[in-house]
Parts: structure tokens; sequence; C-alpha cells
């Protein structure tokens, strides 16, 4: 005789139990959030936003990550002072969905013109 037994699915019940346990993460996030919040100074709220990065910041920090290149390298790219090489130019097109040409405009414009 073969005997059959129940078989327990347990994708259900760690699903179940992921749920339970994100939904206190987040509660507790919140919870001491809210708590830090109240037990501070305006003065002391402004210092920790000031510790925030900035836009910018933020922006060459996305790019050394895409490029694996310094800050300072980035920095100079930037502002214009490097023009990076061709492969680099090629990531940071794709990076942002934008062609080479429009990233990096050559300095000099060619015009046509009448030479005679």
């Amino acid at each position: 005789m073969q005997s059959y037994r129940k078989v327990f699915d347990y994708r259900k019940y760690y699903y179940d139990y992921f749920l339970l346990f994100f939904h206190h993460i987040i509660r507790i996030i919140y919870t001491n959030k809210r708590n830090t919040m109240k037990n501070k100074t305006l003065v002391e709220m402004y210092n920790e936003t000031k510790k925030l990065p900035t836009p910018s910041a933020s922006f060459i920090e996305e790019i050394c990550k895409a490029t694996s290149r310094r800050e300072m390298t980035v920095r100079a790219w930037v502002t214009g002072r490097i023009v990076p090489e061709i492969n680099i130019q090629r990531v940071l097109a794709q990076h942002f969905d934008a062609s080479v040409e429009t990233l990096f405009p050559s300095k000099r414009k060619d015009h046509d013109c009448d030479r005679t």
C-alpha cells in the first residue's frame, strides 16, 4: 500500500510571512522618523537637510557609477574643460538615451562656406 501525505505549500506561507514582516518594518521606519522629527529643533532639522546630497552631486555620482570614473574626472566633463573619450561618450549617450552629438557638441561648428 502506498501512503499519501498531504503536501504543505510553503510558498504561500513564506509569502504571507514576508508581507507581515515587510509591513512591520515599514511601520517601524515611519514611527521612528515621526518620533525623531518631533524631538528636534528647527536648526537641527535644517542642519540635517544640509547634509543631504544636492541634485548636482547626485547627477555627478550617477555619471561616476555609469562610467566607473572618479568624481574629479566627471566634474571636468560636466564643466566642459575636458571631453571624454569616444567610448565613454557612447556609454553616457546610452545611459541618458541621447545621441553623442547632443551630449557633446563640437566646439567648432562646420559651416558651408563658399571658397573661391
